[in-house]
């Protein structure tokens, strides 16, 4: 079974101790996850793979010994630890073990096997959406495995910073490629694009492209500019004068819109930065 993403959002969940409470007060008796909360318990259980191979290709070489340096008398060499990557590794097992935890709940009431792969686990999980959707486990189980999921992509970014690729033509996800990576997946819709693609309609889009300090910060991290300008700096800038607004301050109903910027204006300041011991002024 392969697992399709949903589109639509979940809605936030308040967390009441330790039980995770759906705020959806229109679930009839014995329904402790609403229409929402699934279809986005599902489209987690579309990632869990994905970060979870993620993790498996930052994490390195798990070899805990290795041989080095001279030989030791009898001819034996002095060991060593291999450098690889505790923290994704921690995160890695924590998400298997977990999808073991969750699934055995899950099984105690329906009696199902289920196999040890992660991908077989969250097969097992996504086929029993029904059962949790009915089971006071099912909230538990979503809420701590959005965590364990979000810190594991965390993991992973912190090694692989991801580049901003444009966005994705069928829903409008933000699209994210790791450096040199000719692809970027959509994970709403499983979509693939190329950067090559955003790259060539970045260098004409830079001409009229408008947004607001957070996404033309985001924007310009693509690897069509690979720039780093802050947000706060492109609102220092906006404040001191050096950025025309690009847009109306309120819109006919006379509701205030978020300022935004152009593009050109933006990579046009950043040429003309000079570093100060490091930093940029």
């Amino acid at each position: 079974m392969v697992h399709e993403p949903y589109r639509s959002h979940p809605r936030r969940r308040p967390e009441r101790g330790n039980i995770l409470t759906c705020v959806c007060e229109t679930n009839p008796p014995g329904i402790h996850l609403c229409a929402a909360c699934c279809d986005g318990f599902e489209e987690l259980l579309g990632r869990v793979d994905e970060v979870v191979e993620d993790l498996t290709r930052v994490m390195g070489d798990v070899s805990l010994t290795a041989q080095y340096g001279a030989n030791l008398p009898g001819g034996t060499k002095i060991h060593a630890d291999l450098p690889f990557n505790v923290e994704a590794y921690d995160k890695r097992e924590a998400i298997h073990r977990y999808l073991v935890e969750a699934c055995t709940l899950v099984a105690v009431e329906t009696r199902e096997r289920f196999g040890l792969k992660v991908h077989a686990l969250t097969n097992y999980l996504f086929s029993n959406m029904n059962h949790l959707r009915a089971s006071t486990d099912g909230p538990l189980i979503l809420g701590k495995l959005r965590k364990l999921v979000s810190a594991g992509a965390a993991s992973v970014a912190l090694v692989e910073p991801k580049q901003f690729a444009g966005t994705c033509a069928e829903d409008g996800t933000d699209l994210y490629a790791r450096q040199g990576e000719p692809t970027a997946r959509c994970r709403t819709c499983g979509e693939t694009y190329e950067v090559q693609a955003w790259r060539a309609h970045a260098g004409i889009a830079k001409e009229y492209h408008v947004g607001t300090p957070a996404e033309l910060s985001r924007a310009l991290t693509s690897p069509a500019y690979g720039i780093e300008v802050s947000a706060d700096l492109i609102w220092r800038w906006a404040k001191r004068g050096k950025l025309e607004r690009a847009n109306e301050e309120a819109d006919e109903n006379g509701t205030p819109l978020k300022p935004t910027y152009r593009l050109s204006d933006v990579l046009d300041l950043n040429a003309k930065r000079k570093p100060i011991d490091g930093q940029a002024a």
